[in-house]
């Protein structure tokens, strides 16, 4: 039986989330948001098709933001085929 190790994130990422797709007609987002030692790619749906409204999804962790960054305009670019998409960098380290 194979075990996945969760992660819980954050209440800074949770929070810099919700101000910034907080009355947006944007559904999902592409949020790269930059640590002190890596850069971490998320998909972020905000819908009411999920029972709380929102989903996370981690799409990896970039040693730079440039290549984060690259990453996040390669999603964006895959997704926008089905709905609009915003990209969005966040620091969370404040």
């Amino acid at each position: 039986m194979q075990t996945e190790e969760l992660t819980m994130f954050s209440p800074t990422l949770l929070s810099k989330i919700h101000e910034l797709t907080n009355n947006s007609s944007v559904e999902t987002f592409v949020i790269v948001g930059a640590q002190a030692d890596s850069t971490l790619l998320m998909l972020v749906s905000v819908s009411t098709r999920f029972d709380s409204g929102l989903m996370f999804k981690e799409l990896g962790s970039y040693a730079t933001s440039d290549f984060a960054m690259q990453a996040a305009a390669s999603v964006a670019s895959a997704l926008e085929i089905y709905e609009e998409v915003q990209i969005v960098s966040v620091n969370l380290d404040t």
